[in-house]
């Protein structure tokens, strides 16, 4: 089965870089505080859990959600700073106001309210 990606239309394209436009999504996310390492490593709990199932979904129950990608983890550490770095889940971390801001892409078949 193949990983579902978030639909964009491509702006641009200048040898292996591509400039993006995404259309809106829905994300799971979640705030940690710490290092880069203690954050990612709660965060990345906190997300793998509500993935394979310790959440509520619609109809009351629990669900596994399905994978995406791209896979990405992004720290900003100051104005000054950007890194990514390739990470085994579908996952993107920022640094805000002091806490890491973990997040989640999730499937394009959920919505708010859903």
């Amino acid at each position: 089965m193949a990983i579902e990606e978030p639909k964009y239309t491509l702006v641009e394209k200048s040898g292996a870089f591509e400039l993006r436009s995404y259309a809106p999504k829905v994300l799971a996310e979640t705030l940690v505080e710490g290092s880069l390492d203690t954050a990612s490593s709660a965060g990345f709990r906190r997300i793998a859990d509500y993935i394979f199932g310790n959440n509520t979904a619609h109809n009351g129950g629990n669900e596994k959600i399905s994978m995406t990608a791209p896979v990405t983890m992004a720290a900003k550490p100051d104005k000054s700073q950007s890194e990514k770095i390739s990470m085994t889940a579908p996952v993107t971390m920022q640094q805000t106001e002091g806490k890491w801001r973990m997040y989640f892409v999730m499937p394009a078949q959920y919505t708010l309210s859903t």
